[in-house]
């Protein structure tokens, strides 16, 4: 029997968020549940709640979304029913066969650990070298590492609080030994054993610096991403980790040739052939987006929110500080979307092998601009709607300045697009570093009023 309170309103919705935070769940997870009540709601259109329209809307959401993602949402409405009195018209979620095992593509070889530490030891780097240790011995997460304390290496264990759940870690004894050697070195006799200079614990931007260095150092080549049959660098699988952080739901696929035919358009093809895998996915994530829908990221892009307040509009992209595109730093599209298909069209009138043999080499944002440029785009860095597709500024996706080298994050920022340069070779990587020295130094000199000439 229905009654008023059947009507989803947002009250209930908020109502029901208090209820989880008094029960201390972790904010990510009431932010999510929020946002995956207030899609269904949205779905409702008004509609009272109701047992066949709720399993309605599990065959809606089974349509659109990975099975464990349909199954966190159903948790989500679950719960809500259960806190509004109404447990029956609970909905089954769907039956899943769990993996038990994972993509050895996606790890790191024992080879290149040892040449990692190797390195870092090699530069004098003794608490690089032992952060790498202390991952992979204990297999914590980069921001559980404040967790590793004095007290923890004197005990032999860590109590390790993550997502309000508390678990406890042992150190092995050699890595015990070794922490000891360095906090004797370091003077540490408490608090966490990796620290700043200023006394502030590691934290992850400050890893994967050092981290993209040392594997440039050790010969970790950076142009595994995607398509490559060698693994992916530990700077780039911090970044894939954020996203698993921030959006738990979705389901990650990593797309390379085993499921991606590269011979399907000739500059995918050309550019795959001579090993420019940056180049292979410029292309290929539009065709990709366009034949299936969903949100693009390039690996070197480290999340910071969540991409859920992005999903309501059919397609989304944003720019650099330059004013010009790049769905690199971040992109989303509903499936077979016109200006996707557009923009995938345009790219493939041109292919990466010149006739005099040389390749092209110019950068996805010329590509991918002109079309839009074509609908009446203004590259002034702001927020526009162009042929049903939201442009956002660069603050939101790109707030890295690769020339400056400054990070000019806001509130909007959603994911900090890091220009990791894999798809280039180290004369090319070289010759970047050197423009950014001159450039810095211009700007340097502009901001004291210096003559340049």
């Amino acid at each position: 029997m229905q009654n008023e309170n059947d009507i989803l309103t947002q009250e209930h919705i908020e109502e029901y968020a208090a209820h989880l935070r008094e029960q201390e769940r972790a904010e990510n997870t009431v932010q999510k549940y929020r946002s995956d009540l207030a899609a269904l709601r949205r779905w409702l259109g008004g509609r009272p709640l109701a047992k066949l329209v709720l399993i309605q809307w599990k065959e809606h959401l089974a349509l659109t979304y990975a099975a464990t993602s349909v199954n966190s949402m159903l948790a989500a409405l679950n719960g809500l029913l259960q806190f509004m009195g109404r447990g029956e018209m609970a909905v089954k979620p769907l039956r899943i066969q769990k993996r038990l095992f994972c993509d050895e593509g996606r790890e790191l070889t024992k080879k290149e650990y040892v040449r990692l530490v190797e390195t870092a030891r090699g530069e004098g780097n003794e608490r690089l070298a032992l952060v790498l240790q202390t991952l992979c011995a204990t297999g914590i997460r980069v921001s559980e590492l404040p967790y590793i304390t004095a007290k923890a290496v004197r005990l032999g264990r860590a109590e390790i609080s993550n997502k309000g759940k508390l678990r406890t870690v042992f150190l092995p004894d050699k890595l015990r030994r070794l922490l000891k050697r360095y906090m004797l070195k370091a003077g540490c006799t408490e608090g966490a054993v990796f620290v700043t200079r200023t006394g502030k614990p590691l934290d992850r931007s400050n890893i994967w610096r050092d981290m993209k260095r040392l594997c440039k150092s050790a010969g970790v080549e950076p142009d595994y991403c995607w398509f490559s049959e060698k693994p992916m660098p530990l700077f780039l699988q911090e970044c894939v980790q954020s996203w698993r952080e921030l959006c738990p739901d979705y389901e990650i696929k990593e797309w390379n040739e085993k499921n991606y035919d590269v011979a399907d358009i000739p500059y995918v093809e050309e550019a795959y052939k001579k090993g420019s895998y940056g180049f292979v996915a410029d292309v290929a994530r539009l065709d990709i987006l366009y034949q299936y829908g969903g949100v693009y990221l390039d690996t070197d892009v480290t999340l910071l929110k969540s991409l859920d307040e992005l999903l309501y509009q059919p397609a989304f992209v944003g720019v650099e500080k330059w004013g010009n595109i790049n769905t690199g730093g971040g992109c989303g599209a509903v499936a077979h979307h016109p200006m996707i298909r557009e923009m995938l069209e345009y790219r493939k009138c041109f292919h990466f092998l010149q006739k005099d043999g040389s390749r092209d080499t110019a950068t996805n944002g010329l590509y991918e601009t002109i079309p839009f440029l074509r609908h009446g785009m203004k590259v002034d860095n702001t927020m526009q709607i162009i042929n049903g597709v939201t442009i956002y500024p660069s603050c939101v996706f790109h707030p890295y300045d690769y020339m400056s080298c400054e990070d000019s994050r806001t509130e909007a920022t959603i994911a900090k697009h890091h220009f990791y340069g894999g798809w280039m070779d180290k004369q090319e990587l070289h010759d970047r570093q050197d423009t950014q020295r001159m450039y810095r130094s211009i700007l340097k000199r502009m901001k004291c009023g210096t003559d340049i000439a």
